[in-house]
């Protein structure tokens, strides 16, 4: 099968990303036998991928995800992730009081929150983003930040920001340096 085939299906699959993204994701998207649209910042950067892929998932025979604004990835969170992560808590005897995640596309925060708000409506919701970066808490913003896939200057349309409870600005140095601490000790 050719390099540019998705492996998994037999399908062609084309994604197109922010040229800055990290040689590792770029390499693990290839090894899956993606080609991959590089966007720079003069051509748009994120938003601009964003555009460019739901531009060409309108031509024949082709499909666009559209991760960013398409509900039905806020349910498959709300179906899937949700329900693993209330196991794992119910199989500690633990009840859930807040959920904590960096919101890349949106869809595990409202979904996971979905589902844990359904079986403990107190649960709190609380969406991360790099102080470097406040897209969530400010609108827009190109800062430059170090965590790539969360706080891509915009914010994702199935994000419900009246759903969530405080926005957690953290520094992406402090991120980084906690990510390394928990692959070391966990």
């Amino acid at each position: 099968m050719s390099r540019d085939r998705g492996r998994a299906l037999g399908h062609r699959v084309r994604i197109h990303m922010p040229a800055w993204m990290s040689v590792e994701r770029k390499e693990i998207l290839r090894a899956f036998g993606a080609e991959l649209v590089e966007i720079s910042r003069d051509d748009g950067g994120f938003v601009g991928a964003i555009g460019r892929a739901t531009e060409e998932g309108t031509r024949p025979a082709r499909f666009c995800p559209r991760q960013f604004s398409n509900r039905w990835h806020v349910e498959a969170h709300a179906l899937t992730t949700g329900p693993e992560i209330v196991r794992q808590l119910e199989s500690v005897e633990l009840e859930p009081t807040a959920f904590v995640a960096g919101v890349g596309t949106g869809g595990t925060i409202m979904g996971v929150g979905h589902c844990l708000r359904a079986l403990h409506p107190g649960v709190r919701l609380y969406p991360v983003e790099p102080a470097e970066s406040p897209v969530l808490s400010h609108g827009r913003s190109a800062a430059h930040h170090r965590i790539q896939g969360i706080s891509d200057e915009f914010v994702p349309e199935i994000l419900e920001l009246t759903a969530l409870d405080e926005v957690l600005a953290v520094h992406d140095g402090d991120a980084i340096r906690m990510a390394q601490r928990l692959a070391r000790e966990l």
